[in-house]
């Protein structure tokens, strides 16, 4: 029982309404901007990555070849997008920023990256970049991107960071898989203090869904885990450091987990596939109740809030969409 009404939920997911945009490819990232501004990327088959970024009236502002595979993106406070991934011309890493008439500028990284997986910019600026090191160990660099001054280069002696989030309050979470024992790992830590303040970790042998913080610096995240008949289950986990340390779980269902996203309001949109619903989307409100949902009838891989409380949500078969009430 999860104390929610579904009639109400019914009603609820009706009063969404969406609007489908133009696209081309495979989903890599959402980012929504401060002004409205949502940036996206792209897998062509047979050609590069590319970025889109539509403006406040959701119409294709920009569009730009990426010369490898996107695995992140986030605006930057001058309007820049900073893009990391796999450079597929030089076989290595790729970290750049990219301004609106399309014009790229690289970031250079320290000489022990040999890939970037994820990254996160603070409120101040600041990069936190989840990277493989030369060694195969998880690494994270912290990056001031205006200056490229390097603040922080933190080697977390197991798998290689998939997501990292930066909070308000300057607390940085991190996910990554345990090279040893293959569990997947949650670790949330002050930059600069050298060792994590938290630690949560599952036997799960699936990867997390991206980390993110809320305004209200709540933690939440995904787990792929497998019943023991063998059953695929998404897992829904939430963390405070207001809290008594440890972590609740709001969700779990039949399915797998792609992406989670905080609205501004404090709802908590989950994308991926719930088989019982036949849904991609499953929304939480502040009250940490299901709410009503977009009715998504195939699965999806990223979702993103905006400022205004717009949910954008991208599926593996190359749909987008804005949904809004």
């Amino acid at each position: 029982m999860d104390g929610s009404h579904p009639r109400r939920r019914t009603e609820e997911a009706s009063a969404w309404r969406g609007r489908p945009l133009e696209t081309e490819g495979t989903p890599r990232a959402l980012a929504w901007g401060n002004s409205g501004v949502l940036a996206s990327a792209w897998a062509r088959e047979g050609r590069s990555d590319h970025a889109v970024w539509y403006d406040a009236e959701l119409n294709v502002a920009t569009s730009v070849d990426v010369s490898g595979s996107v695995k992140s993106l986030r605006w930057l406070k001058d309007g820049h997008l900073l893009v990391v991934g796999d450079d597929l011309v030089a076989e290595g890493w790729m970290a750049a920023k990219i301004d609106n008439s399309g014009v790229t500028e690289g970031i250079v990284l320290p000489a022990s990256v040999v890939q970037v997986l994820s990254v996160d910019v603070s409120a101040d600026g600041c990069a936190a970049l989840g990277c493989r090191s030369a060694w195969d160990t998880g690494l994270l660099v912290v990056i001031d991107v205006e200056t490229g001054v390097v603040s922080e280069q933190v080697d977390m002696e197991a798998g290689p960071i998939t997501s990292v989030a930066w909070s308000s309050r300057g607390l940085v979470a991190a996910g990554y898989r345990d090279r040893t024992d293959g569990s997947s790992v949650m670790t949330v830590w002050y930059p600069r203090r050298g060792t994590p303040i938290v630690q949560f970790v599952t036997l799960s042998r699936h990867a997390d869904a991206t980390a993110v913080w809320s305004s209200r610096d709540e933690l939440a995240w995904g787990w792929r885990e497998v019943d023991d008949q063998g059953n695929e289950l998404a897992v829904i986990s939430i963390w405070s450091p207001k809290g008594d340390g440890r972590a609740r779980t709001l969700g779990k269902f039949s399915g797998w987990v792609g992406s989670v996203a905080w609205s501004p309001s404090g709802e908590l949109a989950v994308g991926g596939w719930h088989a019982d619903s036949g849904r991609g989307v499953a929304v939480w409100g502040s009250g940490r109740r299901p709410k009503g949902a977009p009715v998504t009838e195939h699965p999806v891989v990223h979702v993103a809030w905006s400022r205004d409380s717009r949910l954008a949500v991208a599926g593996p078969g190359g749909e987008l969409a804005i949904w809004h009430r």
